[in-house]
């Protein structure tokens, strides 16, 4: 939640720590969703820092574990909206803000 509050205000370096930590907490509890959402905004954290190469495999990373998911609403959403921003990235060779802009943003969940 730390992290979708920094999103929200832009501040896409400080976000790094928590989606790190909450990544790492997803990770070893196993939990697909909750690593799938870290990916997803690890994906559009790198993607706001330019960061184009960054963002393609957290966005792919998000996509594998989203499908996981794939029956729930949660997973289905998650992945049709990572692999569109995936396909938005793999047509470019530099990431710009107005590429940036382009992308889908992450979707608050509780």
């Amino acid at each position: 939640m730390t992290a979708l509050c920094r999103l929200g205000s832009e501040a896409y370096d400080d976000a790094l720590a928590p989606i790190a930590r909450s990544l790492n907490a997803s990770q070893e509890t196993g939990l697909h969703v909750s690593m799938a959402q870290s990916l997803e905004l690890l994906a559009y954290t790198c993607a706001a820092r330019l960061d184009l190469s960054g963002a393609r495999v957290a966005y792919e990373g998000a996509v594998a574990q989203f499908a996981k998911r794939k029956k729930g609403r949660v997973g289905r959403h998650g992945v049709a909206r990572c692999a569109e921003n995936v396909e938005k990235l793999r047509e470019l060779t530099d990431l710009d803000g107005g590429s940036f802009a382009n992308l889908m943003k992450p979707v608050p969940w509780s």
